[in-house]
């Protein structure tokens, strides 16, 4: 899935294309490549407009990546600590261990060969396909990589927990701007030790990029990444991938 820059040249979209990897040597615009298989990074850029000085190394740290906080919960009874309906936020883990519960997700989708119906669009244009031999690790990538258990994190998100209608919310939320996870939302069926949904949103801020990602997975039923990008002399990129489960 090629978006390219040029004042002459476009290339067709195709989220499932690769991109070719060398640039000619009269090149001078810079194209992202979004990684179809893994839809949290764009594969570094091939090309860059030489005249802005702007080191290719930079802008290869510009990662395409998604998620707004979904649902505004009625009744918010406000907690302290780590409220979380699941042991999982105990023990060695600061929070609620997302690595864990999509381990266990990744598990169950290989063993039930469940497959992927794959829409992405890029500015406005789309392209589905139906996927049966999925890499379940690199397609829920971007959510594992939104983990929020680190060390040296410990006390920087919020937790907050609301109940309405037999579902528990948990919602962590950063107190530290310069954190990239911004906000990890989890809905609880009550009784269940693991979420029914799972909502995240990144932002990352520079003098070179900027970037919002907002992720929405679905357990049993697929996940949908949100992102838009703006890098520094470029016009913004828009992208969105709506991936449903699919049974065998």
């Amino acid at each position: 899935m090629c978006s390219v820059y040029s004042q002459t040249t476009s290339h067709p979209f195709n989220p499932f294309q690769t991109c070719r990897q060398k640039p000619r040597k009269d090149e001078k615009f810079a194209y992202f490549c979004p990684n179809f298989n893994n839809p949290l990074t764009l594969q570094k850029p091939t090309r860059f407009y030489r005249a802005t000085h702007i080191p290719a190394a930079v802008i290869a740290f510009a990662l395409f990546c998604t998620a707004l906080p979904a649902g505004i919960y009625g009744c918010r009874q406000q907690t302290s600590g780590n409220s979380v309906p699941n042991e999982q936020a105990s023990g060695t883990t600061i929070y609620f261990n997302l690595n864990r519960f999509f381990n266990q997700e990744i598990t169950r989708l290989e063993n039930s060969k469940t497959g992927l119906q794959k829409t992405a669009t890029l500015n406005q244009k789309a392209e589905t396909k139906i996927l049966k031999d999925v890499n379940w690790r690199k397609e829920l990538a971007a959510f594992t990589a939104s983990d929020i258990n680190k060390p040296a994190w410990k006390g920087k998100y919020a937790a907050d927990t609301t109940r309405q209608n037999g579902f528990t919310t948990v919602t962590y939320t950063a107190t530290d701007i310069a954190l990239r996870t911004r906000l990890v939302q989890l809905n609880f069926k009550d009784g269940s030790n693991n979420p029914v949904s799972v909502v995240i949103t990144n932002q990352t801020n520079n003098f070179v990029y900027q970037t919002n990602e907002n992720l929405h997975y679905q357990t049993g039923g697929g996940y949908n990444i949100k992102a838009s990008q703006k890098v520094i002399l470029m016009q913004p990129e828009n992208f969105a991938i709506a991936a449903t489960f699919v049974k065998p």
